[in-house]
């Protein structure tokens, strides 16, 4: 935790089993007003959840997944 993100540590310490098998769904939904974006994933109960995110969110989190492919 050098930057003092847990998640970044997560993301670092247990990179291929984060995104080996994938843990979450990008949406995006076309509307009259706009484009929405959304993130979808499961809880550690199993609970399903889909967030509406910002499209800067949702752009850095496609980036990211980029990044990570072309490190297997």
């Amino acid at each position: 935790m050098r930057d003092g993100n847990p998640l970044t540590h997560f993301l670092q310490e247990d990179n291929r089993m984060a995104y080996r098998v994938k843990a979450y769904t990008l949406r995006e939904e076309s509307t009259e007003s706009g484009t929405r974006y959304f993130i979808s994933f499961k809880d550690g109960q199993g609970k399903s959840h889909e967030l509406e995110v910002s499209e800067q969110f949702f752009m850095e989190f496609r980036q990211m997944e980029r990044r990570n492919r072309n490190l297997f």
